[in-house]
């Protein structure tokens, strides 16, 4: 006897240009089954695909910004003198890191509605 664990199925006919808007959105998705895209969909409706490969890149500007300030940080430190060359770059570097926060988070408001 056949056990299985999902014994339904669900038919439904899309025409032409609905089947090749549903399998591109499958193929942007990651998942590895159009069985699982199609379930996600239907139960949660919408899928967020977060591209990692971005986030690396913010990780690395962050990290080298925070490196440039411990820079800045270790002179001060050394020479108890600040220099106003010194509060210039802590600022500009903070900006970037405000700037790349901005960006991304636009990106994710616009894509609020899903794929």
């Amino acid at each position: 006897m056949n056990k299985r664990k999902r014994s339904n199925q669900i038919f439904f006919r899309v025409d032409d240009k609905e089947k090749e808007i549903i399998l591109q959105k499958f193929k942007l998705s990651g998942f590895k089954t159009f069985r699982e895209f199609c379930c996600h969909m239907l139960i949660f409706g919408r899928i967020f695909k977060v591209d990692l490969d971005e986030l690396i890149k913010i990780n690395y500007e962050i990290s080298k910004i925070g490196t440039n300030i411990n820079q800045i940080a270790h002179r001060v430190n050394m020479t108890e003198n600040i220099y106003k060359e010194d509060i210039e770059e802590i600022k500009s570097k903070l900006t970037n890191i405000e700037n790349l926060i901005k960006y991304y988070s636009d990106i994710l408001k616009k894509t609020k509605g899903g794929l």
